[in-house]
């Protein structure tokens, strides 16, 4: 099986790219819209992914133990061009380490067009509640 960008869904490393993969793989296998996702492990990198993309991007940091995104920071929206990206991504990478997260990387992503008729949704899948292979998404 692979995932939306065509990479397989398993072996991936570190874990945090495992996870991500896995997801996708899964919500790709269930028919679920995913978006274009770049996931890279430096702030140039992730300049050159924005620029590629070639229009505004969400810049989203990824690291261990990181899970409310929003709460601490992590997500910056609307980003246009490869300075404003590396700059975020510093900057989100010296706030998350005077904090203690150790960041792995980052996601960059087209940002989603807005319909006004069309609804938010949010999906979680539970991992730690149910066996591995046997994740709930609701």
């Amino acid at each position: 099986m692979r995932s939306p960008d065509g990479t397989p869904c398993a072996g991936w490393e570190p874990a945090c790219e495992v996870r991500t993969r896995e997801t996708a793989c899964r919500w790709w296998t269930y028919g679920l819209p995913l978006i274009e996702t770049r996931q890279v492990t430096e702030a140039n990198e992730a300049a050159t992914a924005a620029h590629d993309i070639g229009r505004p991007v969400a810049l989203k940091a990824v690291a261990p133990g990181l899970v409310h995104k929003t709460d601490h920071g992590a997500v910056r929206l609307g980003l246009v061009g490869g300075e404003s990206v590396a700059a975020a991504a510093h900057e989100m990478q010296s706030r998350l380490a005077a904090h203690g997260h150790d960041i792995e990387g980052f996601l960059v992503q087209p940002m989603a067009p807005t319909l006004s008729r069309s609804p938010e949704v949010e999906a979680v899948e539970v991992h730690d509640l149910v066996p591995r292979g046997h994740e709930v998404v609701h």
